[in-house]
């Protein structure tokens, strides 16, 4: 009977600490995703700002007779890998349409100034569809004078 008794009690203590590390394992699965989602969201916060100062900084320095920019793209780390990747679109506002900015003014208030009066950036931020992870898509939108 103590032998019985013994071998049953074994199996119950072997299932027990199986339940225990199982429980263990998950617990772990499951922060450790959850920090890699916080992670790569936050990069994502980061480059969504990022990329809306760069096309600031594009089109504060462009010459906007010779051509007018409405997109900018940008992949991180790099192109054929990218985790993140960051789409700034630019709508201009007000002032007399130069040459190049016809079809890209949105609403043109006063044709009596000559320079763009502002624009519209909207940033999209999404990560790589391919990628084995939960989507993440940030949108930003700015005003800017440039």
């Amino acid at each position: 009977m103590r032998d019985g008794f013994s071998l049953i009690l074994a199996i119950v203590f072997i299932v027990a600490i199986s339940a225990l590390a199982l429980n263990t394992i998950t617990l772990t699965s499951t922060a450790t995703s959850i920090t890699n989602q916080l992670y790569i969201h936050s990069q994502a916060k980061l480059i969504a700002i990022s990329a809306t100062q760069n096309a600031i900084a594009q089109i504060q320095r462009n010459d906007f007779d010779t051509s007018c920019p409405s997109k900018f793209i940008l992949y991180y780390p790099d192109n054929q890998n990218y985790i993140l990747k960051s789409q700034v679109t630019i709508k201009y506002i007000g002032g007399k349409r130069p040459s190049s900015c016809v079809d890209k003014i949105w609403h043109e208030i006063d044709t009596t100034t000559q320079n763009i009066q502002s624009a519209i950036m909207h940033t999209m931020v999404q990560t790589n569809p391919n990628l084995a992870i939960t989507p993440i898509k940030i949108s930003k939108i700015t005003t800017q004078k440039p």
